[in-house]
């Protein structure tokens, strides 16, 4: 006879790699926990070479792709991205000299970074107006630094044509002052807030800012 019991786990502390977890039994002792469903990032690709992974999709010349490869006269790999936010701030063709191997390494890397770049799922949605971001400039007023003027995110609003979801821009000249941002959490939910930088010249992604703060 098995017995099946409910078990909340509530995030005690977040990490970059790891989550420490809380749960309703404090009994339980020496646990582990295995995620059973997760995302599959996928790239759609043009190309004349077979590259054989879980995370591409072949798709072909007449269909919408993330990405265009052929291999130049010396062997070298062209990659072109027509991702509309990619070539918005980097080159629209980037050259890759690599194996046939390691370029599948590297496409499976895109296809995580775009997946992470356009990242929405229904956890964000139920807070949809709770959770507020703002971008102000950051002047002293009276001894302390504070927040001033109009909030940047609120100029610029696109949707993106991959994901359909807002894309909230600010465009800065002036870049003389400082500038911050604001989290404004108005939900019941305990939030661990991090800030990404996104590279799309290298695809690189760095964390910013790892913020200790429950709320």
């Amino acid at each position: 006879m098995t017995s099946t019991q409910r078990l909340v786990l509530k995030a005690k502390k977040v990490r970059a790699f790891e989550t420490l977890l809380e749960g309703s039994n404090h009994n339980i002792t020496n646990a582990e926990a295995f995620v059973l469903h997760g995302y599959q990032a996928t790239l759609r690709v043009h190309s004349s070479s077979h590259l054989s992974s879980t995370y591409l999709t072949d798709v072909p010349a007449n269909e919408p792709a993330d990405v265009a490869l052929h291999q130049d006269d010396l062997g070298g790999w062209v990659l072109k991205r027509f991702d509309p936010l990619i070539v918005r701030y980097a080159d629209h063709s980037i050259h890759v000299d690599a194996n046939a191997r390691r370029m599948e390494d590297i496409l499976e890397a895109i296809a995580n970074f775009n997946f992470y770049l356009y990242c929405s799922d229904g956890a964000a949605a139920s807070l949809s107006g709770k959770v507020k971001i703002r971008l102000n400039r950051i002047e002293e007023i009276q001894g302390e630094h504070g927040p001033v003027g109009a909030d940047l995110l609120e100029l610029e609003v696109t949707t993106s044509s991959r994901s359909g979801v807002d894309v909230r821009e600010a465009t800065i000249m002036d870049l003389d002052p400082r500038y911050g941002f604001t989290l404004e959490n108005h939900s019941d939910v305990d939030l661990f807030p991090y800030l990404f930088y996104f590279d799309p010249s290298d695809y690189s992604v760095q964390v910013r800012l790892l913020s200790a703060l429950h709320r």
